[in-house]
């Protein structure tokens, strides 16, 4: 797949070129000017933080970086050389990817922690800005149906905020578990969702 590299821009002697530089960006939705003009770069070495208001236009932004829409107007350049990205793929090959949030569950879920880790994962899903919400159940060792049911709610509350809800790392167990009681979907993985996980994602541990 051809992933639009075209042309390297002219930098002076000394000059830092940008690991990635968004140039004059737009991009429209229907009547709608989702994003006009909009300049952006990350020099080596940097880290840095993208703030605004509400539809200020910050995930339009993150999905044209990270190839999950295209732009309208603008440029985007790696490393000094402009790109275009049909899709997320083409972005990741250039090591930029948009990551959703995932929790990790602790290594206890029973009757007696299942409240309290509820709780917990609640307030996450409620306070996390991304579009997809992603648990990681690696970590669970000891559990019962009580786990399940904390599972169902999340999967409730990530609905209820127009989230995406993914599962990753079941315990071969737990799934056995979940189709005993006729709910074996719950923990099917999406892998539009799973697949794109934060790794540096908040764990949660039993009380």
């Amino acid at each position: 797949m051809d992933t639009g590299l075209v042309a390297k821009t002219e930098s002076s002697p000394g000059q830092v070129v940008p690991l990635l530089e968004a140039r004059s960006l737009g991009k429209t939705f229907g009547h709608v000017e989702a994003l006009i003009g909009a300049n952006f770069q990350v020099l080596p070495g940097e880290v840095v933080a993208l703030i605004g208001d509400n539809g200020a236009g910050k995930s339009t932004l993150v999905k044209l970086l990270s190839g999950a829409i295209q732009p309208d107007r603008g440029s985007l350049l790696v490393d000094g050389v402009e790109v275009t990205f049909a899709e997320p793929a083409d972005a990741q090959r250039q090591g930029i990817e948009e990551l959703t949030t995932m929790l990790v569950l602790p290594q206890t879920i029973t009757a007696r922690e299942a409240g309290d880790t509820q709780r917990l994962l609640s307030q996450a899903l409620k306070n996390e800005p991304g579009r997809d919400i992603v648990v990681d159940a690696s970590n669970l060792r000891q559990f019962d149906s009580a786990a399940l049911a904390v599972l169902l709610e999340c999967q409730r509350l990530a609905v209820g905020y127009g989230k995406g809800f993914g599962m990753r790392g079941v315990p071969p167990k737990l799934a056995a578990l979940a189709k005993l009681y006729g709910i074996d979907v719950l923990l099917m993985s999406d892998s539009a969702v799973a697949g794109e996980a934060d790794l540096n994602a908040p764990a949660f541990a039993s009380p």
